[in-house]
């Protein structure tokens, strides 16, 4: 503790003051060190050097409050003169520190402030506002510090290293501290509101969606529904026009399929079950890879006392499994009957494609495409000239990818079949079927036909590479 005469000097005391008190006491510690040097021996310190140095202590130690310069007075005269002069040196170190514990502490402000103006924006509410305005405050008192201590002169600095205890640093950060945590408290309740509401947010999102998505699922399934009953309503149309004895597709291909049936019931082996091996021949498999618009061309013997090919259950089946995988495919048999005759008509077969490749097409086509092909064929001359019904098996090509046709028994055509068959395999050409690639194969009875003269003209169409024969007997594959 201070004596009260100390106390009472320290009261008035200024830089100045401050400077003469530590001249004064500095000079009689000399003056006792000299006394001791001229004796030649040692000394103890004289009492009013103790009390000097014991009040020097006690001053550095309340308003320093940085360093224990002295705590005994015991030690030879030349050290204890050593230390008392060392003061100076202690001071002036502990005011550079104190330069950098204030720019530690505007730094630590520096830092914290940087995040004041992001907090405000993000939340600009009353209660983030009064927090924040809390924590301005601290910065301007200790703003304020700094700046009077920067103001002073060198020895203004000195002293006030002296008279004013360090504690005011802790004191700023603790205040700076405790500013930040209900900051950052109040940040966490703003946080967790604003959360919270995005969180109503997301889900209101996530329901009008679901909602939204249902609503177009449902609208999806109603235009299908409409389409599909406008797409009905149009192939009823055409098939009125296109197949005017009102027999349906489905019912002239189960009609054939049950004359094959009968035909071979008694026969010691389907001939539909030959179909792998038909698919595994060289011929087919050609046909079958190539990339391009081609055609199979297959004879085949009819089966003993009757006129069907053994070929055509096979090609039957085909087509079925076909249709079976969603590819557009037409089929049609010329044999109308058991018999050498003269099957069906050349425009009664484009006719029959025609309604099948419409049926399998994959989507409605535009109403542009419906209303052109119903142009042609709500014309007087439909029905009469084939080169309109063949315009019209044109115009649906360019509309497709790919298809493939499968005539039975061209041979049985009325008429001459080899020039009808000739007709519609140009449609397979590249300027006729644009993109589409067509694939046709064409069976016949090895004894009504060679397939020599047609093959020929076919080859004329398309290259020889596009072109695939097949000549088979029932018991034996050749080709």
């Amino acid at each position: 503790m201070l004596c009260e005469e100390h106390a009472t000097e320290l009261d008035v005391v200024n830089c100045d003051a401050f400077q003469e008190v530590l001249r004064r006491h500095l000079n009689d510690a000399n003056a006792a060190r000299n006394r001791f040097e001229q004796r030649g021996k040692a000394r103890r310190f004289s009492q009013k050097t103790i009390r000097f140095l014991s009040t020097f202590s006690a001053y550095i130690d309340a308003y320093g409050g940085i360093v224990e310069v002295m705590r005994a007075s015991g030690g030879e005269y030349g050290e204890t003169a050593y230390k008392t002069l060392s003061i100076l040196l202690v001071v002036a170190v502990n005011k550079q520190k104190r330069d950098d514990r204030i720019s530690e502490v505007l730094e630590q402000l520096r830092k914290q402030y940087s995040r004041f103006k992001v907090l405000k924006e993000i939340h600009p509410t009353p209660e983030m506002k009064t927090s924040l305005a809390e924590a301005y405050k601290v910065g301007i008192d200790f703003a304020r510090y700094a700046t009077c201590y920067y103001l002073r002169s060198s020895l203004g600095r000195l002293w006030s290293v002296v008279v004013n205890p360090p504690s005011i640093f802790e004191e700023t950060l603790t205040e700076i501290a405790a500013a930040m945590e209900s900051i950052k408290d109040q940040s966490a309740i703003l946080d967790s509101i604003r959360l919270y509401h995005v969180d109503q947010g997301v889900d209101e999102v996530q329901r009008t969606v679901v909602e939204m998505d249902i609503r177009h699922t449902k609208v999806e399934k109603e235009i299908r529904e409409l389409q599909k009953s406008q797409w009905d309503a149009h192939l009823e149309k055409f098939r009125t026009r296109i197949l005017p004895d009102h027999q349906s597709v489905t019912e002239a291909v189960n009609d054939y399929q049950l004359r094959l049936n009968a035909t071979f019931d008694s026969h010691r082996q389907d001939p539909a079950s030959r179909l792998p091996e038909l698919q595994r021949s060289e011929a087919y498999q050609g046909w079958s890879r190539t990339q391009q618009s081609s055609f199979l061309l297959i004879r085949g013997e009819a089966i003993c006392l009757t006129h069907f090919c053994w070929f055509s259950p096979l090609v039957l089946r085909l087509s079925q499994d076909f249709r079976h995988a969603g590819k557009a495919v037409a089929f049609h048999c010329c044999q109308v009957m058991d018999s050498n005759g003269k099957g069906d008509r050349f425009i009664s077969m484009l006719n029959h494609l025609i309604f099948q490749i419409l049926e399998t097409m994959p989507s409605p086509l535009d109403s542009t495409f419906t209303k052109s092909i119903w142009r042609k064929m709500d014309g007087l001359q439909w029905g009469k000239e084939a080169e309109l019904v063949l315009d019209v098996l044109a115009e649906i090509f360019l509309t497709l990818e790919n298809v493939t046709l499968i005539i039975d028994r061209v041979d049985l055509m009325r008429g001459d079949w080899e020039e009808c068959i000739y007709k519609f395999c140009r449609l397979a050409s590249l300027r006729e079927a644009g993109r589409c690639v067509v694939k046709v194969i064409l069976v016949s009875s090895c004894v009504t036909n060679d397939w020599r003269s047609l093959k020929a003209r076919i080859i004329g169409i398309v290259t020889e590479g596009q072109v695939f024969e097949l000549h088979c007997s029932e018991s034996d594959w050749q080709s």
